[in-house]
C-alpha cells in the first residue's frame, strides 16, 4: 500500500534525480575564460550615453587589432564588444573622492559583474562616468592592475574627441593618446609591467616609445611592444588561452593561472 510518506519520498527522489540530470547537462557547457570584458558604469546622478557605449566598444576593438598587428595575428578575445551596462547606487561625487579605482570595481560588482581585483579569469575594463582626480595617489582611475583597469569620463570624452583639451593641466595628449592610454592600462590588465630598463631609474636602455612606458602618447603609430612584452603576452592565457574547461571546476593548477575564488564563482 502506498502511503503519503512513501509518495512524498518517491517524489523527492525523482526530483533529486532530475536535478542531478540537469546539473550533469549543464556541466557539459564549456566555460569561456580569459576574455577582455568592458563595463560601462553610470553613477546614480548621470544618464546613459549611447555615444559612450559606442566609443568604448570601438576603442576596445581597435586595441584588439593593434595587439594583433604586433603579435603576428595573436590577440585577446573580447567577451562582448558592447560594454555591459551597470548603474551605480551613488552619485558621481562619491566615486570621485578617494580610492575611486576600488569604488568603481565595487559598483560593477553590485550590478552582477563577477569582477575581482586582482582578477585571474578575465581582464575587466571598467569605464566609469565620473571625473578623474588629477592629484597623485593609489587606487585612482586611469590605472590598471592584473585583470582590471579603470578609466574615467575624461578618457571616454577623449575617445569621442581626441583633439579635446586634456582633463589634467599637466597632461599633453596627442590625437591617438586617449586610446593609447587605454591600451597601456589594458596592457597592465593583461599582465604587462613597465619596461625593466625604465624603473626605478630610467636608464639609457629605456625604450621611451614602448607602449608600456611613454609610447602610449604616440599610439598607434610610434608605440611598440618590447621583446619582453611580446614573450610575456604570447605566453599569456589571455592571448593564447587554454582549451575550454567544463563546468565542475576540474581546472588544472597551472602556476599563477590556477584555481581562484573568482573561477569557482564562474563555474557554479
Amino acid at each position: 500500500m502506498l502511503t503519503r510518506a512513501t509518495l512524498l519520498g518517491t517524489a523527492l527522489v525523482v526530483g533529486l534525480l532530475a536535478a542531478s540530470g540537469a546539473a550533469t547537462a549543464a556541466a557539459a557547457e564549456p566555460v569561456v575564460r580569459y576574455t577582455v570584458r568592458p563595463v560601462y558604469v553610470i553613477p546614480s546622478d548621470r544618464d546613459y550615453d549611447p555615444r559612450y557605449a559606442d566609443a568604448i566598444a570601438e576603442s576596445v576593438r581597435n586595441i584588439q587589432g593593434w595587439f594583433a598587428g604586433k603579435l603576428d595575428g595573436h590577440t585577446f578575445t573580447i567577451g562582448d564588444p558592447s560594454p555591459a551596462i551597470c548603474r551605480g547606487s551613488n552619485p558621481a561625487a562619491f566615486y570621485e573622492r578617494g580610492e575611486s579605482f576600488l569604488k568603481a570595481i565595487d559598483a560593477a560588482k553590485s550590478c552582477g559583474q563577477r569582477i575581482a581585483y586582482p582578477a585571474h579569469n578575465h581582464a575587466w575594463v571598467v569605464f566609469f562616468d565620473a571625473e578623474h582626480n588629477c592629484s597623485k595617489g593609489p587606487f585612482k582611475m586611469r590605472q590598471g592592475g592584473y585583470g582590471v583597469t579603470v578609466m574615467d569620463a575624461g578618457v571616454i570624452d577623449g575617445l569621442l574627441d581626441p583633439t579635446g583639451a586634456p582633463s589634467c593641466p599637466d597632461l599633453a595628449i596627442r590625437d591617438g593618446g586617449w586610446e593609447g592610454m587605454l591600451a597601456h592600462e589594458l596592457g597592465h590588465a593583461l599582465g604587462l609591467g613597465h619596461p625593466r630598463w625604465c624603473e626605478p631609474v630610467e636608464s639609457r636602455g629605456c625604450p621611451g616609445q614602448a607602449l608600456m612606458w611613454r609610447g602610449w602618447v604616440d599610439y598607434p603609430d610610434s608605440a611598440h611592444l618590447t621583446e619582453d612584452d611580446v614573450d610575456r603576452l604570447l605566453d599569456s592565457p589571455f592571448i593564447r588561452p587554454p582549451a575550454p574547461v567544463e563546468v565542475g571546476c576540474s581546472f588544472p593548477l597551472d602556476g599563477m593561472y590556477g584555481l581562484y575564488e573568482a573561477d569557482l564563482a564562474e563555474c557554479w
